[in-house]
């Protein structure tokens, strides 16, 4: 558990080994950077209730599920560029998924859903 100004913050995880090439693995792991930078941007002051985020990566063959979820507190009007949303699009887009986003009253869901790539040799010109 860590610690924020207004409380504490309760991370669970639940990460199954998920078998991808670098060309989604790499993206993936950008788009789960940029997704938890978020959450701790938007948490909020949790001053009643314990601030969570969730974590959970699943594969079922090779169906993939990544779903990010925190709460929202109340937090100080930021200035957003939007820059990060683009950036999380741009990665889905790269593994081969796309985002779908639910806010409701105190929680922000941020799913993503994709399949592994199946290994494609690179041709050679020789």
């Amino acid at each position: 558990m860590a610690v924020l100004d207004g409380g504490d913050l309760k991370v669970t995880t639940d990460i199954q080994p998920v078998f991808l090439y670098p060309d989604q693995a790499v993206p993936l792991s950008l788009l789960v950077a940029e997704a938890t930078t978020n959450a701790m941007k938007y948490i909020g002051d949790q001053a009643s209730e314990t601030a969570v985020i969730d974590v959970r990566l699943t594969q079922d063959d090779r169906a993939c599920l990544l779903v990010i979820s925190n709460s929202v507190g109340q937090a100080e009007e930021k200035e957003s560029t939007g820059l990060g949303s683009q950036l999380m699009n741009a990665f889905a887009m790269q593994v081969g998924g796309q985002i779908e986003a639910e806010q409701t009253e105190g929680r922000y869901t941020l799913t993503l859903q994709f399949n592994a790539l199946e290994f494609q040799p690179e041709s050679r010109d020789f």
